[in-house]
């Protein structure tokens, strides 16, 4: 993959923009207008129009942390719903983490190789969360990893355990299982449960099996029906090019695992390797109309215009931010993670207010049950 380049935008300095009031409807706003000064990774895109425009976006107040407005205005405020940690013992050598733990295919994805530019990036709990402040964002999504063995997927769902429990007010948690595992991946899951965690992901079951109807997995996903669990699985865009580490998702078998388990609410990652637009067909829009897409790493793998097109081929409700963070989605240009600058992204001009607001964490909260005080 290549990165994206940044914006100029997303270099230049500090502004203040006022906006313009106008017929507010009857809007509790009003005719009020706001001097916003934007921090640098935050353009005129996000903020030059009406407030009673924009139920979600940040607004950056000197010499504190950018405070998110719908959270003070509207009670809600932006989630991300693709988010990674690992801890400290993984960065300081993750190619001998991985060896040590049987992980191969997650040592290919993070291992420095003379021909590309490895693209992970890497962060504690404590170091999101400063960075959840810096870009406005109220809540992340921790998502676990499609590892190779249940002891790795268990050590994992531990560690978020404990972030969970250390800031329950602005992180929560899916939790991660190997179904090859059987009566061990469902006791997890259980385990899990008790622990708080809210649903299921990142998973890719092509990794182990030829298909997420596999007999092992379709337990894991009836499980997760039980608990009320949606399911966030990896998704590869089958145009895209080799890399190692790279697993083949067929599109069509999410769309029989959807039709195979109607009720299973699925995300599908990375914009479900381009399933939105399949949707024209009518098999996949009635398979997948419960389906919803997260936007994780968009700037790696898409043009900017996906974002309108999508709105185009599959309506606004259905889409979640995600950031993949602390992956580097723009390698030209970063060499640490930044969520303000994929937020940044994200808000593309051709989306409409209510669009944004629902992708930005409307959409995100209904999924999940989330409330500003969970």
């Amino acid at each position: 993959m290549s990165g994206s380049s940044a914006s100029a935008a997303e270099a230049a300095p500090a502004e203040t923009h006022r906006t313009e009031g106008g017929d507010t409807g009857g809007s509790m706003v009003g005719n009020w207008t706001a001097s916003l000064t934007l921090p640098p990774l935050l353009d005129e895109r996000f903020v030059r129009c009406p407030l009673n425009a924009i139920p979600l976006m940040a607004i950056w107040l000197p010499g504190r942390v950018n405070e998110p407005f719908a959270a003070s205005m509207l009670g809600t405020g932006i989630i991300d719903a693709h988010v990674h940690l690992y801890p400290a013992e993984v960065a300081a050598d993750p190619a001998a983490w991985a060896a040590r733990m049987g992980e191969p295919l997650w040592g290919a994805l993070v291992t420095p190789h003379p021909a590309r530019r490895v693209k992970q990036g890497w962060a504690d709990h404590e170091r999101l969360l400063r960075d959840m402040d810096a870009a406005g964002i109220e809540r992340s999504i921790l998502l676990g990893w499609y590892w190779q063995r249940q002891e790795t997927c268990s050590w994992h769902n531990r560690y978020y355990a404990s972030c969970v429990r250390a800031h329950p007010d602005r992180l929560s948690a899916f939790a991660t299982v190997q179904a090859a595992a059987g009566p061990q991946a469902i006791a997890e899951m259980e385990r899990c449960r008790d622990e708080g965690f809210i649903g299921l992901g990142e998973l890719c079951p092509w990794q182990t099996a030829h298909s997420p109807l596999d007999p092992h997995w379709l337990a894991v996903f009836e499980h997760a029906v039980r608990l009320g669990w949606p399911v966030n699985l990896h998704v590869t865009d089958p145009v895209s090019h080799a890399f190692p580490g790279r697993v083949d998702t067929p599109l069509e078998s999410i769309i029989r695992l959807a039709e195979t388990l109607p009720n299973l609410p699925l995300i599908l990652a990375h914009w479900g390797g381009g399933l939105p637009f399949h949707e024209w067909h009518p098999r996949a829009r009635r398979a997948l109309r419960h389906a919803y897409y997260d936007t994780a790493a968009t700037p790696l793998l898409y043009d900017p215009a996906i974002y309108a097109a999508a709105r185009a081929a599959i309506g606004g409700e259905r889409v979640l931010f995600g950031s993949d963070y602390p992956l580097l989605v723009f390698p030209a240009t970063q060499t640490e993670p930044n969520l303000a600058q994929v937020l940044n992204h994200a808000c593309q001009p051709g989306l409409d207010a209510d669009t944004r607001a629902a992708m930005l964490g409307a959409n995100a909260r209904k999924l999940l049950r989330l409330s500003p005080s969970t």
